[in-house]
């Protein structure tokens, strides 16, 4: 029984050493240079975006706060190595509570910005 369980450990060694060893091979070895690789349209795309989050108090001489959140995705075409465009869109939200004085009533407002865009981006 010892026989056996020493010889599966020496297989799973070798095994693994093997495999770590071939993990270790660039992928240039691995090519053919007789075979074109195929890009596809997909490959030339990327993606991006930003997110934004935002708290501020008073305004002038309003007591109050305005809080923000927005959200602006990317979706960008590789021309080349260097050079990239695409559309840019964005969605912002914003909620805010003023009051001028202890007694005057609380001024509320809600809104949404929106907005769309293109850009060219390098990249060095």
């Amino acid at each position: 029984m010892k026989k056996l369980a020493v010889k599966l450990f020496a297989i799973s060694l070798i095994l693994i050493f093997a495999f770590q060893v071939d993990a270790q091979v660039s992928n240039r070895s691995r090519r053919i240079p007789e075979q074109k690789k195929v890009v596809s349209f997909a490959d030339h795309l990327w993606y991006g975006g930003g997110f934004g989050l935002s708290f501020s108090g008073g305004l002038g001489n309003l007591s109050g706060n305005t809080f923000s959140v927005g959200l602006s995705p990317m979706l960008g075409y590789k021309l080349n190595n260097i050079f990239s465009v695409g559309p840019r869109f964005e969605i912002k939200y914003t909620n805010g509570r003023y009051q001028e004085y202890q007694n005057t009533p609380v001024i509320k407002f809600n809104g949404f910005d929106y907005g769309a865009g293109i850009f060219a981006r390098a990249k060095f």
